[in-house]
């Protein structure tokens, strides 16, 4: 108890070696809050990781009878109810929240002039078309399109449009 100096030293190597690893990582934390405000999984257009991540589990999915979805919709050529209410309540649920425009799942020819075929399961803006959702790409906008190939001639698409 006699030399309290050496203890009183020791404290404050310790208090100093504390305080300079407290700055560091919130340095660090500062740094990696502004990297990440810059490049923080930004969607491109034509491409949203989630978004392809939920249409594969979509066409993945067994009905009642034990037939994925993308068969089903391959075999008939277009959404039934089963496939197209499912379709319809997976992704206006998901989706609705950010891409405030239109969200579209619907079979288009596989050339770039033909129109995609309307359905009852999803609506598109007024005055709008499904093939000019297709075209609709600028600074205002993000639009995610995503496309399965059902044959040669059709291609089952997914289309996603947000504006600021």
């Amino acid at each position: 108890m006699n030399n309290k100096r050496a203890q009183v030293s020791e404290t404050m190597t310790w208090i100093v070696a504390t305080i300079i690893i407290i700055i560091m990582l919130l340095v660090s934390v500062f740094l990696a809050s502004l990297v990440g405000k810059n490049k923080a999984f930004p969607i491109q257009n034509d491409f949203d990781l989630f978004e392809h991540k939920s249409f594969m589990a979509y066409l993945m999915t067994k009905d009642t009878n034990g037939q994925t979805i993308y068969d089903e919709i391959k075999n008939d050529g277009d959404l039934n109810d089963f496939n197209g209410n499912f379709a319809n309540k997976i992704f206006v649920g998901l989706y609705s929240g950010f891409y405030n425009q239109a969200i579209f799942l619907g079979i288009n020819q596989n050339t770039l002039i033909a129109p995609m075929q309307n359905n009852k399961y999803f609506t598109i803006p007024p005055g709008e078309t499904p093939s000019s959702l297709l075209r609709s790409s600028d600074d205002r906008n993000i639009v995610v399109k995503d496309a399965i190939p059902l044959n040669e001639n059709k291609l089952l698409q997914m289309i996603l449009w947000h504006t600021n």
